[in-house]
C-alpha cells in the first residue's frame, strides 16, 4: 500500500515482521514495518505521518479484493506479502479488516 502514496519500492525499501506459527517466544500484539536500508531513507517517518490514509488504502484495497478464497485466507493482492519469510500462515482476509477497522477508529 505505501507505494501508492510515498516514493518507495515495499519489497526493498521496507519489511514487516511475519510472525511463526510454529514458535513458542511470546510477543506482544503489534505490526511491525522497517525500513531495509542501512540509515533508512524516511520512508516510515512520512508513512507514519500518512497513517490514517494508509490504513483507509489497505482496508479498501482488502474490501474490493474478489480473490476466490474459500478459507478467506487472501491473496497476494489484497493481504498476502512476497517478503514474508514464514510463507504468509498467518494470514487471514476477515482478520486484516477487522484490525484495520478497529485501527481505525483509534487514529481517526
Amino acid at each position: 500500500i505505501t507505494p501508492l502514496r510515498l516514493a518507495c519500492d515495499s519489497n526493498a525499501d521496507l519489511g514487516c515482521e511475519c510472525p511463526n506459527v510454529k514458535e513458542s517466544t511470546k510477543r506482544p500484539s503489534r505490526i511491525l514495518i522497517y525500513e531495509t536500508r542501512r540509515g533508512g531513507l524516511g520512508i516510515s517517518d512520512a508513512g507514519c505521518l500518512m497513517m490514517p490514509e494508509l490504513l483507509k488504502i489497505a482496508r479498501d484495497v482488502i474490501r474490493s479484493c474478489t480473490c476466490r478464497d474459500p478459507n478467506r485466507l487472501g491473496c497476494p493482492q489484497c493481504v498476502q506479502s512476497p517478503s514474508c519469510l514464514e510463507y504468509n500462515e498467518v494470514m487471514d482476509k476477515d482478520a486484516a479488516l477487522l484490525i484495520l477497522e478497529s485501527m481505525l477508529e483509534i487514529v481517526v
